[in-house]
């Protein structure tokens, strides 16, 4: 393509010239193509084993298009082939998703990470990850798929929080029950208390709501626990009794000096009761703090002891205390007493918090854990330092203890996992996977502390049948490593296209490679036959190779060729470019480097990014008048909204034309911003149009109304024409009324708008013909009845009494006065009214005639050049003489009404 026309205006500018290439010669798209209709499954096999990831693609979809349209089963595609992550990334092609799930379910966790990290397709990797379930092979998972695939790490991430989430709540639930049993320990080892019953109960309901099955040996340490206490309440409710009826046996007092009671006051005992509190609360901590807790020492506090509770008793019988008092008072003692009890085996509490720290694993841990959970009573801001630091400590042992426990657990589960795993790898034939997990089962069960008998019986089961697996594989493996080594022969000379061939090399020599898994050795002979086989049939694949390296890098350099010319391109686009060239040498572009294809992809990389830059550049200078153009549409746009606003639909509709032109003469800007404000301007312009239709239909509406009602004044005025009744008034009413209806009908349908006015004008025609006709014959009898009157003396009477229409009152009058003839003057009238009638008049006449005409021609007058006037005052001459010539007589009334009729 010549770019130089960009520049018609500047013709001393010289633009470079992109030039297609031609592009190297591919086989992919034809072997694609072929592949489509592949229904060989060895063959499909052979070529999804291939390098080029385009021709593994199609191969893979082919295979999974064959198992959907049922021509293949996944258990036929497992017969093919043992390679795992062949046949799970075929399956996860295919739209049956449960054989990907069912094929996935075999799998070890570990391998089920490896899937979900590695697999070919996203679909697989999702699914692989949607089967985990041990928590450190999901945290294996997200450190590999952080940052790296977002939808596999928040699988993986959900379902460890899961797992984690049901772990804690299962500690929870567990420590609740230890706890349970530690407080029923303590009850059964309390002295008497008088709530003593109730926390019996209470901790009986607390042991029925938990939401964990206790073993039995729990429940029995519960129930033991439970029984001792209930036990000590119940001996003493006894004693209590019993005391209570002999108290009741009345006895003789002896006589007594009375003394006077003292007055005590009620706060006091209060205050007794919290010294007395206070007191076995500094006697503790001064245990605890003491450097050395001697037998003296605590003799002196079993002293305290007796002495505060039989203060207390005394206090008891002055002023009863509040059961809050007597329930703090009472769990003091029994907290001082297990404390006296663990101290008497110290040398000191510091001591003891020392060995904890010094050895987390002695039986130390445990009696400061004891000690500590006897000193609840004190007050968090009471504890003195050493207390603290024991507290720290203790809770440091328990975690890396539970830690300890919880690995110890996990590493028990793993193994679990692992023999079933081994098992299903023995069952399924792959025998070095099944070693690989027999002896990773072996190194993690060293590092255990005890391993249960159930999981030791469990390995070596697993261990035996290893041992079978292998006598089997050797003996079944020799026959297909047999087969393998003469498809490789056959391959030596093979016709075959090289690529095909490198394909079914390697095919052979990875299936070679899986039979050899956990036999290595074995079978030394065949392989170096098989090694040479393939040697030799690779030698014709070297050429072919070569030559693809060599298109690559001719393609390559094609492509930096054309990113050169692009940028010479671009240096010299002038400010006012043509911008549909700029647009098609765009296009021509990405065409051409497609073309170039296929390219060694490290070497493309710059290259790649180069051209991205300068048609990056080039797009950016196309982009300038594509928003240019976007601009001017969306004004096109906003005019075209306000011809909404229009009454004048006509106006609208044309102006809007106009702004459809000035459109396709804009240009074009960017596809989508092209579409989108299109849509608008198209919707507008839809409703303009719209509107003026509708207008158009009612307009239309009412033409055709209009139309409907010409019809029926045309067939009115019609049938005015064979109503005979209708007298010549009501005629000339009645044709007046319809013509103006007609008039006022206004514009009628242009389609027939000529046929019915010419109707119209021929119904009126023909009426107002009809109503002339009426007219005339009504004058001449009206004449002919004057005429008939007259000829006689009596009717004379009756010719002025009538009422004359068209007989003038001259004449009228003229009749009552009659005079003698004169024979010339009633000649002349006579040749004057054939005159006027345009009759010509008898020969003997025509000097006469022509003496009338010459006169009537001195005066201005012609033949046809006469009025009403005249013709009343020829008449009123006439019908003034008396008696006439019957001959003139006759001639001048066939005059007269010839004259009528004419008239």
């Amino acid at each position: 393509m010549v770019i130089s026309k960009f520049f018609k205006k500047q013709k001393k500018q010289t633009q470079p010239e992109i030039k297609p290439s031609q592009p190297a010669p591919s086989s992919t798209d034809t072997l694609i193509a072929k592949i489509k209709t592949v229904t060989d499954p060895s063959e499909l096999l052979t070529t999804a084993q291939q390098s080029d990831e385009a021709l593994q693609k199609a191969a893979k979809n082919r295979f999974a298009a064959l198992i959907d349209e049922g021509q293949l089963t996944p258990e036929q595609l497992s017969a093919l082939t043992v390679d795992t992550g062949l046949i799970l990334s075929i399956l996860a092609f295919s739209k049956q998703k449960n054989l990907l799930e069912q094929q996935l379910a075999s799998l070890s966790q570990q391998q089920l990470c490896e899937q979900a990290i590695k697999g070919g397709t996203a679909e697989l990797r999702k699914t692989a990850a949607g089967l985990l379930t041990e928590a450190d092979i999901l945290e294996q998972l997200i450190k590999a798929t952080k940052g790296k695939d977002k939808t596999v790490y928040r699988i993986a991430k959900d379902k460890l929080n899961e797992i984690q989430e049901h772990q804690a709540a299962e500690t929870a639930r567990r420590a609740a029950l230890q706890q349970l049993l530690d407080t029923a320990e303590k009850l059964a080892n309390t002295p008497f208390d008088p709530l003593l019953n109730g926390k019996i109960k209470n901790l009986q309901l607390q042991w029925q709501e938990l939401d964990i099955e206790p073993t039995e040996a729990q429940q029995q340490q519960f129930d033991d626990a439970l029984t001792s206490a209930q036990k000590t309440y119940d001996e003493h409710m006894e004693q209590q009794a019993a005391e209570e009826e002999l108290a009741k046996t009345p006895v003789e007092p002896e006589p007594v000096e009375e003394a006077p009671t003292p007055v005590v006051e009620p706060g006091r005992f209060i205050e007794i009761r919290k010294t007395l509190h206070q007191v076995l609360t500094d006697q503790i901590l001064a245990m605890i703090e003491s450097e050395e807790i001697t037998e003296a020492m605590l003799n002196h506090a079993d002293e305290v002891l007796t002495e505060s509770q039989n203060e207390w008793r005394t206090t008891e019988e002055e002023q009863k205390a509040s059961k809050e008092e007597f329930r703090a008072f009472s769990h003091l003692c029994t907290e001082y007493e297990q404390l006296l009890l663990a101290f008497r085996s110290l040398d000191s509490f510091a001591d003891l918090v020392d060995q904890c720290e010094q050895d987390p694993e002695s039986s130390a841990v445990e009696v400061l854990d004891q000690i500590l959970h006897h000193l609840d009573f004190l007050a968090s801001d009471n504890q003195p330092v050493v207390v603290q630091h024991a507290q720290t400590v203790l809770k440091g042992i328990e975690a890396r203890q539970e830690q300890y426990k919880k690995e110890q657990h996990q590493q028990i589960g793993h193994i679990r996992g692992l023999i079933r795993k081994g098992h299903w790898a023995i069952n399924q034939g792959h025998l070095r996977q099944a070693a690989g997990i027999t002896h990773a089962i072996e190194e993690k069960a060293g590092h255990l502390d005890r391993i249960p008998q159930s999981l030791k019986q469990q390995i070596t089961q697993l261990s035996e049948d290893l041992e079978k697996l292998l006598d089997w594989q050797d003996f079944a493996v020799l026959p297909k490593k047999k087969n393998l080594l003469d498809k490789m022969q056959a391959l030596v000379g093979s016709d075959q296209h090289p690529e095909a061939i490198a394909n079914l090399i390697k095919r052979f020599q990875d299936e070679w490679k899986l039979l050899s898994k956990g036999s290595q050795g074995h079978h030394q002979e065949l392989w170096e036959k098989f090694h040479a086989a393939a040697q030799e049939a690779y030698q014709p694949c070297k050429k072919w190779f070569e030559e693809q390296a060599e298109m690559r890098r001719r393609n390559l350099a094609s492509r930096q060729k054309l990113v050169s010319e692009l940028n010479t391109f671009f240096q010299a686009i002038p400010e006012q470019p043509d911008f549909s060239a700029i647009e098609k040498a765009i296009n021509v572009a990405k065409q051409q480097w497609r073309t170039y294809s296929p390219v060694e992809r490290q070497a493309n990389k710059p290259v790649q990014q180069a051209f991205d830059k300068v048609m990056s550049d080039i797009q950016g200078t196309l982009n300038q008048q594509y928003q240019a153009v976007k601009e001017q549409k969306k004004d096109i746009v906003e005019k075209a909204r306000e011809l909404l606003e229009l009454d004048n639909f006509k106006a609208a509709t044309n102006k809007a034309k106009e702004l459809q032109k000035e459109w396709q003469e804009a240009g074009k800007t960017w596809r989508k911003e092209e579409q989108k404000l299109w849509k608008e301007f198209r919707a507008v312009c839809d409703e303009l149009f719209g509107r003026r239709d509708e207008h158009n239909r009612q307009m239309q509406a009412e033409f055709d109304k209009a139309g409907e009602q010409a019809q029926a004044l045309i067939q009115q005025a019609e049938q005015l024409l064979s109503n005979d009744q209708l007298s010549v008034q009501e005629l000339k009413q009645q044709i007046n009324h319809l013509s103006h209806e007609f008039t006022a009908l206004g514009r009628l349908p242009r389609q027939n708008q000529s046929s019915l006015q010419k109707s119209w004008e021929t119904a009126e025609q023909a009426v107002q013909h009809l109503i002339s006709s009426k007219d005339k014959s009504v004058r001449v009898d009206e004449w002919s009845l004057f005429d008939q009157l007259i000829q006689s003396d009596e009717a004379i009477d009756q010719v002025s009494a009538h009422t004359w229409r068209h007989v003038p009152d001259s004449v009228v009058k003229a009749v009552s006065n009659r005079q003698a003839a004169d024979a010339k003057t009633t000649q002349s009238l006579l040749i004057l009214m054939e005159i006027m009638a345009g009759l010509d008049s008898p020969e003997s006449d025509a000097s006469l005639r022509m003496q009338i005409q010459v006169e009537r021609l001195q005066q201005g007058m012609t033949q046809n050049h006469h009025n009403q006037e005249d013709f009343s005052k020829l008449l009123t001459q006439w019908y003034a003489m008396h008696p006439i010539d019957p001959a003139f007589q006759e001639r001048f009334l066939a005059a007269r009404n010839t004259y009528l009729k004419i008239e």
